[in-house]
């Protein structure tokens, strides 16, 4: 009676990890590290409840004869249709189902019966050292987003107030693409200001508004006066360069925003200079929060003539003085 009671509360607890780790997880907020931390989340999430569904189903009396394959299979499978359930769950409440969460509760689940194989005294030898051992691969793949996430925002912290520097690496971690490519390319000769300085080249599509959007650049722009983007035109025509930058309480209007053009001169690298202040007070009805600032996008209208635009635009460097 106490373990059938005991196997109840865990099962309890399990359904109950499930739920609090993918459909009512307390995690908000905007940007890449939301969608990580909360993917990693149904990882950790699925490893406790398949170690714990293990628990019950090794100390239950009507699996007792049955071969340990066969528990670490039925764990497994019902920890997978869990998953299952709660991305069906997702449709009609406020959150996002895919079969990429699906697929990370399935690892998370092998992560977990691999962490328990290591106290499974059923197991022999080969199963005591393969199982465990072949939960690294869950492991790495759920952890690897993490810390490149992580490092992503220590690189972009300890760039500040540079915002983005392209001329000796690159970094497109926090770069959209809307209508564009990009590559980092050597700087032409004719440009460059030193022996092997490099660029990112965009190249504009025919969409719309073809351009590239700088999400998430550290957002306290408090404390300094002046936006500053070195480019180059590589084109035979003036190239007529939007600027757009949004903070966190941006509606999507075009009067809620900074925007401007800048034609910048034809094969001419030059640095754009936007005041601070111009920035601020852009938004018709209200002050842009400069500590709160959420995106700086580059771009072109697509009505503009190939001829202009061919070339693409070579940005250097962004910062703030």
């Amino acid at each position: 009676m106490i373990g059938s009671r005991r196997n109840v509360l865990l099962l309890i607890l399990a359904i109950a990890l499930v739920l609090l780790g993918t459909v009512w997880t307390p995690v908000t907020g905007q940007g890449r590290w939301t969608d990580v931390v909360l993917t990693t989340g149904h990882g950790v999430t699925f490893a406790l409840t398949a170690a714990l569904a293990a628990l019950v189903v090794a100390g239950s009396e009507w699996t007792r004869r049955w071969p340990v394959w066969l528990h670490y299979g039925t764990v497994l499978s019902l920890t997978g249709l869990l998953g299952l359930g709660s991305e069906v769950l997702q449709i009609w409440l406020p959150r996002d189902a895919n079969l990429e969460d699906f697929r990370t509760d399935l690892l998370g689940a092998w992560a977990g019966l691999a962490a328990f194989a290591v106290f499974d005294s059923r197991l022999r030898t080969v199963g005591r050292i393969g199982i465990p051992l072949s939960g690294l691969i869950p492991f790495f793949v759920l952890a690897v987003p993490l810390v490149t996430c992580i490092h992503a925002y220590a690189r972009r912290q300890a760039a500040f107030p540079v915002l983005a520097d392209y001329r000796l690496s690159f970094d497109d971690y926090f770069l959209q693409a809307q209508g564009t490519s990009r590559a980092h390319d050597l700087m032409p000769q004719t440009w460059a200001g030193f022996a092997g300085e490099q660029a990112m080249r965009i190249s504009f599509g025919k969409t719309a508004w073809p351009g590239l959007h700088f999400a998430e650049p550290a957002p306290d722009w408090r404390g300094y006066e002046t936006l500053a983007i070195d480019v180059t035109n590589p084109n035979p025509a003036a190239l007529p360069l939007n600027i757009r930058i949004d903070d966190r309480a941006h509606n999507n209007q075009y009067s809620d925003r900074f925007n401007t053009i800048i034609d910048l001169a034809p094969r001419e690298r030059s640095i754009v200079r936007l005041p601070i202040s111009d920035i601020s007070r852009a938004p018709r009805n209200r002050n842009l929060d400069i500590d709160e600032v959420s995106g700086l996008i580059l771009f072109v209208s697509g009505n503009s003539e190939p001829e202009r635009i061919g070339e693409g635009l070579l940005v250097s460097r962004i910062w703030l003085e």
